[in-house]
């Protein structure tokens, strides 16, 4: 029966806890230098082969971007960053629109606050394209924005598309019925 309560340090074979198909003599039992999370951790010249648990690790490495399915830029933040708190996905990532805004002000954003792209385009994330609103309006800015051209082209291609679609279906309807 395998023991539960092992003391930091203590080293073990892979066999006796379990690890039998790892290649590696043994590991020790070791704390993440951040969470303080314990583990087995395998041994290299007799020291471990890592401080950190494999979360701690990805977020201290901090960097890396990706564009999430609504359009909108997300950055990785380090785990040191002042703005981890704005992380929403993962807990490591952040829009970074709202980043941007909040590095600009100095401050963390509150969740109320919104940051409108001014154009329209949610990858322009300059600082001068950005403005910090509330949600209300937000909500009246996305109905009624007169600058955002982008947002005007896209609500006339739509209205196009579904005109064309219109007219497809009529074409169609009058092929069906000539036969």
């Amino acid at each position: 029966m395998l023991k539960i309560d092992w003391e930091l340090g203590e080293i073990k074979y892979n066999r006796d806890i379990g690890y039998s198909n790892v290649s590696g003599n043994s590991k020790i039992w070791v704390a993440c230098i951040d969470c303080g999370k314990e583990r087995w951790v395998g041994l290299v010249k007799g020291k471990p082969v890592t401080l950190r648990c494999k979360t701690c690790a990805f977020r201290q490495r901090g960097g890396g971007r990706r564009i999430d399915s609504e359009g909108y830029i997300h950055v990785r933040l380090n785990i040191k960053s002042p703005f981890l708190s704005m992380a929403t996905y993962k807990k490591v990532w952040v829009r970074e629109h709202r980043l941007i805004m909040a590095q600009h002000l100095g401050r963390l954003l509150f969740n109320w606050e919104k940051v409108h792209h001014i154009n329209g385009n949610k990858l322009d994330n300059r600082i001068e394209n950005l403005t910090l609103i509330d949600q209300s309006s937000h909500q009246l800015q996305e109905m009624f924005c007169s600058r955002c051209e982008l947002r005007k082209e896209v609500k006339l291609l739509q209205w196009h598309i579904k005109d064309l679609r219109s007219q497809l279906q009529g074409k169609l309807e009058g092929v069906y019925a000539s036969h």
